[in-house]
């Protein structure tokens, strides 16, 4: 696989026919392979009260050895429809498989949530990022995305509330980067 660093510059990852990664005498720490996914379009939900998945930001990765961790980004821009003003009703986490990760502790009725996102007002909203180290404890193919959970209104991802098409507002992609990291 070929990763265009700069127009003159690339990357190249070799991988075995079964599509684990070739790897010659890695240090711990240096990373063995990255995958990630973008999602250059939009995303909305007016579900409220449970965890909804980010369309298109998913993506899985096959990991060589147990003691191996998994440095997982994800980037994004959302915004809360309907007067956000600056609270926080709408939160977001990352997930491996079905297990949440890089949350805070379950007390009481809390929202566990790896991030908080916030929105200016009904058309302005804010970059969101998020990194996380993980464990998964064993070599395998593991499946990682982002979820959001929103209070009330309705919650966008890459885009405005009222997305009015003139030069004052933009479109904005979202990234989850995965990258594996020898233990």
């Amino acid at each position: 696989t070929f990763v265009a660093k700069s127009v003159n510059t690339y990357r190249v990852f070799v991988r075995k026919a079964d599509g684990t990664a070739v790897v010659a005498s890695v240090a711990a720490g240096q990373v063995i392979q990255v995958q990630f996914a973008t999602k250059p379009d939009t995303f909305s939900t007016a579900t409220a009260g449970s965890w909804v998945d980010v369309t298109g930001v998913t993506k899985a990765i096959t990991t060589a050895a147990a003691a191996n961790d998994v440095l997982v980004a994800v980037h994004f821009m959302a915004n809360r429809g309907t007067a956000a003003g600056s609270g926080t009703n709408m939160f977001a986490r990352l997930v491996r498989d079905t297990t949440a990760i890089g949350v805070g502790a379950v007390v009481g009725s809390r929202t566990s949530a790896s991030m908080p996102m916030l929105a200016i007002n009904a058309d302005e909203g804010l970059p969101h990022s998020f990194e996380w180290p993980d464990e998964p404890g064993a070599a395998g193919t593991y499946t990682y995305k982002l979820q959001v959970y929103l209070v009330s209104g309705t919650l966008y991802i890459g885009r405005s509330t009222t997305d009015t098409d003139t030069a004052n507002f933009g479109r904005f992609a979202a990234s989850l980067i995965l990258q594996e990291v020898k233990g």
